[in-house]
């Protein structure tokens, strides 16, 4: 009979050592895969709420409304351009001002919360009590307002004398602070507290310099944010941001910058922009 030796304690703890190597590695790919979810989710709220939005725009006529036709009137940028936030002007915000006036309006069929809650937050957001009831302790269904959006509209062909064609884009934000929305005064400008005015050079196609946020004023900006050039009524992603020494910062944007914007606006709690197309307004 063959005597065969047994495995050694060394052996035992080397095999261990293997072991617990592979499941470090296991481990990790818990929370990349929760990040990932997690963004995945985000992504389908934000096509969704942009895809709800087009399809309140079509529905309420959005481009045709009295409240929106009186801002166009008010503009003073070119092209002519409005920034459709009935969240916003409950909240007692002003206009959008860098080196031209884009108003703020609030929509005929959006005057009150309960309304705006209706058709610029995102349905699905409801919440539920403990009991799994709806909440209407606001003597309305509380949706949560987790995902909300706005209107920018840009009058593309003022000089048409009979239609004017109207470029619609649906800025999603997530996790928008409606119920505490102010402004500050920067000189003789007002801004949301939430929109930084900063002044801009362009570097290259894809990248700007920001200077340094008016006083009294703080800039919050991020990887994957937004960047707004109200002159010419273009958003752009920030894909990544260093700092430039002196208060500047370095951005890349995506995508590529069409001007020489020289302010932007840098937009917090914005997660998508989404550009619906133009369409004919009588």
């Amino acid at each position: 009979m063959t005597h065969r030796p047994a495995v050694t304690l060394m052996e035992v703890l080397i095999a261990m050592f293997i072991m617990a190597i592979g499941m470090l590695a296991l481990l990790t790919l818990f929370p990349l895969g929760a990040l990932s979810m997690a963004q995945a989710l985000k992504d389908d709220r934000c096509a969704n709420t942009a895809s709800m939005a087009e399809n309140v725009a079509i529905a309420m006529k959005v481009r045709h409304d009295s409240v929106v036709l009186n801002g166009f009137g008010l503009s003073t940028t070119t092209p002519p351009m409005v920034y459709v936030d009935p969240y916003g002007v409950l909240g007692g915000l002003g206009s959008v001002q860098v080196g031209g006036v884009i108003p703020r309006v609030s929509t005929s069929f959006a005057s009150s919360l309960a309304s705006t809650d209706r058709w610029f937050s995102l349905p699905d957001d409801i919440t539920f009590l403990a009991n799994g009831t709806l909440d209407t302790s606001s003597s309305f269904i509380d949706r949560g307002r987790r995902y909300s959006y706005t209107y920018l509209l840009r009058q593309m062909s003022p000089n048409l004398a009979q239609f004017n064609l109207i470029q619609l884009y649906v800025v999603v934000y997530s996790g928008r602070p409606v119920n505490s929305l102010a402004t500050a005064n920067v000189g003789t400008l007002t801004f949301a507290t939430t929109e930084t005015p900063v002044t801009a050079t362009v570097l290259n196609p894809n990248s700007l310099q920001l200077g340094p946020p008016p006083s009294g004023r703080t800039m919050t900006i991020e990887r994957g944010g937004w960047v707004f050039d109200p002159n010419n009524g273009y958003f752009y992603r920030v894909t990544n941001l260093a700092d430039a020494g002196g208060g500047n910062t370095t951005v890349d944007v995506q995508p590529n910058l069409i001007g020489n914007p020289t302010q932007v606006v840098v937009m917090d709690n914005v997660a998508e922009v989404f550009d619906k197309g133009s369409s004919w307004q009588p």
